[in-house]
């Protein structure tokens, strides 16, 4: 396959040999380059311009290889752990004022609650029902007491105490009571 560069330059040689071949009344006519890039012949009597023809560079583009990219597997997403299943620390149910047993909750627990659900209908329809927590020592928490009147109710409390516990309950109602680690 042929260049390009080498057919500009043979194009080159042709055009320069008949140039310099060129004859007038005087003889020979000497080739002068001129300053912009073509070549002037001159005589006595008539000048010529002939373009010159200068070689362009050819750039090749480099090639390469392809590059292959290996690929990653990352592991299967793990499923998102369970929530332990809640620990009944203590259930009770009663009629009136009752100190409940001791229970344990544990040193792990960030919380705890306390259960509740109240009903004064048999008592003629209005009661109260208070739940104080006690520590180990039997020492009074202070912490939020539940304390309700009225026909009945329920709600939850929480805890975020560890330790040894009993709870004690005042109440003219009949009553229902869970402490656990949710």
């Amino acid at each position: 396959m042929i260049d390009l560069a080498m057919v500009l330059v043979l194009v080159l040689v042709i055009v320069v040999g008949i140039a310099s071949t060129q004859h007038n009344a005087t003889g020979p006519t000497p080739i002068v380059e001129a300053a912009g890039g073509s070549s002037t012949t001159s005589s006595p009597t008539t000048t010529t311009e002939v373009p010159t023809t200068q070689a362009v560079p050819t750039t090749v583009a480099p090639t390469t290889a392809p590059v292959t990219v290996p690929r990653t597997t990352s592991p299967a997403p793990r499923p998102a752990p369970k929530p332990a299943p809640a620990q009944t620390l203590l259930t009770l149910s009663n009629e009136g004022g009752e100190t409940t047993p001791s229970f344990v909750v544990p040193a792990n627990a960030a919380q705890w609650d306390v259960q509740w659900t109240y009903n004064c209908s048999a008592n003629g329809g209005v009661g109260n029902f208070a739940v104080e927590v006690f520590n180990g020592s039997g020492r009074d928490l202070n912490d939020a007491a539940v304390s309700q009147t009225g026909t009945g109710g329920s709600g939850t409390q929480y805890y975020e105490d560890q330790g040894t516990f009993s709870l004690q309950i005042t109440s003219n109602c009949i009553w229902s009571i869970q402490a656990a680690v949710p």
